[in-house]
């Protein structure tokens, strides 16, 4: 989705991005949610906000609207752009309770010199994007174990015990 949204040749034009950098992306996009394919870019704060508002939640296509990292709604209000990307609206934390908000572990994507790196901004999406938390990945991870466990049946039948990786 990173490079359907900003584009590969800037994912591609350094190893990390400062918060300007990260200003400067667009700001919201509408995707389909069952093939995360994006459909419509927001390249201004403003104009995510707008579209926010304006969108058909109850839409029938499975397209859903979402801006590119966290941005408070205090700071989307004012029209400007994401920066804070590892924050959420649980201040930050791991919410044990609903399973919603982890803790991005901000502090493992961000340089010394404060900027971001690409693992950075993929955990930021992650954080700001529900829907990309069960994926392709995800059921192909599921696929491999339910795979793993009637291998793992099938040889404890046969009398052999055994551990699959």
């Amino acid at each position: 989705m990173l490079s359907q949204v900003v584009g590969k040749d800037v994912l591609n034009s350094k190893e990390s991005f400062s918060l300007e950098d990260i200003a400067n992306f667009p700001q919201g996009y509408e995707f389909n949610r069952q093939s995360m394919e994006i459909t419509r870019i927001y390249n201004s704060a403003k104009d995510y906000l707008d579209a926010d508002s304006n969108f058909d939640y109850k839409n029938t296509t499975d397209t859903k609207i979402d801006s590119l990292f966290f941005n408070s709604t205090e700071n989307l209000m004012k029209g400007n752009s994401a920066t804070d990307i590892f924050n959420n609206n649980n201040d930050g934390k791991e919410s044990v309770n609903t399973s919603v908000f982890f803790d991005t572990t901000a502090n493992k994507y961000t340089n010394s010199d404060g900027t971001i790196t690409k693992g950075g901004l993929l955990v930021a999406i992650i954080n700001e994007n529900i829907y990309t938390r069960e994926g392709k990945a995800l059921q192909w991870v599921k696929v491999k174990a339910l795979i793993s466990l009637w291998t793992l049946k099938k040889w404890q039948k046969g009398g052999m015990i055994g551990i699959i990786i």
